[in-house]
């Protein structure tokens, strides 16, 4: 393959790349309104990174929507995605309230390293809301979570 042929076939990942970073830009100096239209455009191109951003964005106005952006970046994988798609299912926003779909979620998200899924597990089996109330798996949902840096997960563990 020419070099050419390998440089038109790596601009448009290159282009998305660099329209991300711009959005992320935007966000974290709190112009929501600028980093809004860049992500849609993102998202509608399978960028599922931009998918969830937007799911973000959304959430507090239109759980609905927020919903479908991170059932759709959960599915790709985006393991936050499936945190904030649990939370979604688990508290009824959005979808009707089922921790059964909830469950699940946390524990990819989980077993993939995102602590606060591993947080919201151990309480969930520490406090029996919506599951069986089971210590030995609370702690071993708070144990992650404590690794990870959510210090409150720690001190059902008794290292904090």
């Amino acid at each position: 393959m020419s070099s050419r042929v390998l440089l038109i076939a790596l601009l448009p990942g290159l282009a998305l790349a660099q329209d991300r970073a711009a959005a992320d830009v935007h966000m974290r100096a709190g112009r929501v309104a600028e980093a809004t239209p860049i992500y849609e455009k993102l998202c509608a191109l399978k960028d599922m990174a931009s998918c969830y951003n937007l799911g973000v964005i959304v959430e507090a106005t239109d759980p609905k929507r927020a919903l479908r952006l991170y059932t759709a970046a959960c599915e790709a994988a985006d393991l936050s995605a499936c945190n904030n798609l649990a939370e979604l299912h688990r508290t009824g926003r959005g979808t009707l309230k089922n921790v059964t779909k909830a469950t699940p979620l946390l524990e990819r998200a989980c077993a993939g390293g995102v602590a606060r899924s591993c947080l919201t597990l151990g309480h969930m089996f520490k406090n029996g809301w919506g599951v069986k109330a089971h210590p030995g798996r609370a702690a071993a949902a708070y144990q992650p979570a404590c690794e990870g840096g959510e210090v409150t997960a720690c001190f059902p563990l008794g290292v904090a």
